[in-house]
């Protein structure tokens, strides 16, 4: 959006589903709408897509020198934001399988150890991306992938799904055991009783890949559709005009109520 009357680029290129492996542009890099450019560039802290807020009341953020920043609400942002969110997890759940798989080579095999946390984590994450929640305005399907792609992305949301987030598979077993005098010198009993427990180890090296480059296909999957939905919003401030944009809030930290763990946000 711009005051001259002379806009350039201001088409936007098509989005593809399928094809989940063009280049694309950095994570980071800010979308520009068309006619103006970043001339902050990258080296301001401000133009970061990711701000972390801390809970305190004296949160507060800082725009680069020479901007302010409004908070947008139009009809196409709910799309941005679940995108950003949905992102969010993907690329979380990548850090920790990655993190678990560098370390994989030193573990003995068939221990647990703390750090089983993080693969168990980046799955609860990468199931997260696909699960019902507030975030209706976009859904992330599977029917772009190919046939092993996809085989691998249900296999990890059912190990998810009904091992590592509920109880309901034969991934373990619990077993109630008694142990029986069998020697011709004692006489039959109960000698005592015990329990032992079976469940599966880590994932494979090859499923922790395959996690991986799944979280990558959807990453880039989601950059594309962002830049789309962006550009829409772009379209709609143009459309506000500026006078409506310039009187739009500035930019302020949410506010968190960390005691209502069970609200849903809006």
């Amino acid at each position: 959006m711009t005051d001259k009357a002379e806009r350039s680029g201001s088409s936007t290129p098509p989005v593809s589903a399928e094809d989940a492996t063009e280049s694309l542009p950095s994570a980071d890099e800010a979308f520009v709408p068309p006619g103006l450019s970043n001339t902050a560039g990258s080296a301001s802290v401000g133009w970061q897509r990711n701000w972390a807020w801390m809970v305190e009341s004296d949160a507060s953020f800082v725009p680069p020198s020479g901007y302010r920043v409004v908070a947008v609400d139009t009809e196409s942002c709910a799309k941005v934001r679940d995108l950003t969110s949905l992102r969010r997890d993907l690329e979380i759940a990548k850090l920790f399988a990655e993190a678990y798989a560098a370390r994989a080579s030193s573990r003995p095999v068939g221990e647990r150890y703390a750090d089983d946390a993080l693969w168990m984590s980046a799955l609860v994450l990468y199931g997260r991306a696909f699960g019902s929640s507030v975030r209706t305005s976009e859904r992330l399907s599977d029917d772009w992938l190919s046939d092993g792609e996809r085989d691998t992305h249900r296999f990890l949301l059912d190990v998810r799904d009904k091992f590592i987030a509920h109880a309901v598979n034969n991934f373990e077993h619990a077993v109630v055991i008694a142990y029986l005098t069998n020697s011709a010198f004692e006489p039959r009993q109960v000698s005592r009783l015990g329990q032992m427990h079976a469940e599966i180890v880590p994932l494979s090296e090859d499923q922790l890949v395959g996690m991986i480059g799944l979280c990558k296909r959807y990453i880039a999957h989601i950059n594309r559709r962002r830049r789309a939905a962006l550009g829409e919003v772009s379209r709609e401030l143009d459309a506000l005009g500026l006078d409506v944009v310039y009187k739009m809030p500035d930019l302020v930290p949410p506010e968190i109520d960390v005691t209502r763990v069970a609200k849903r946000r809006k």
